[in-house]
């Protein structure tokens, strides 16, 4: 579903049902709805500092590319990708799975890490 919707016009937002907090560069995300955490590195803290519903992924990728000077070309597949694992985890609005209010919770949950996006 996440590959299909998210484009350089999606507009990320972290989904209502999380928290987060950051922590040596990295960020760990709490799902409330399914009391799992994900832990987001350094890379993927940057971007999602930047999802806040207003901005589409195009435009983020062009602040990421004009932070770590280089051209957005060569990065917008990383962005995507990157943005589309978020969502995968269930950690954006409007992606991912689409009825976590009745997934029940794991008996145990194991944090997710979500990696560096793999070079394209």
């Amino acid at each position: 579903m996440a590959d299909e919707t998210i484009g350089p016009t999606f507009r990320p937002r972290p989904r209502a049902t999380t928290a987060s907090v950051e922590t040596d560069g990295e960020i760990v995300v709490y799902n409330e709805a399914t009391e799992e955490l994900h832990i987001l590195n350094h890379t993927a803290a940057v971007l999602w500092s930047l999802f806040d519903g207003a901005a589409d992924v195009g435009h983020i990728t062009d602040d990421i590319a004009e932070m770590f000077d280089v051209e957005a070309a060569t990065i917008i597949d990383d962005v995507l990708h990157a943005t589309r694992e978020m969502a995968s985890a269930g950690i954006l609005e409007g992606v991912g799975p689409d009825d976590l209010a009745t997934t029940p919770p794991p008996t145990v949950s194991e944090p997710t890490v979500l990696l560096d996006p793999p070079d394209g």
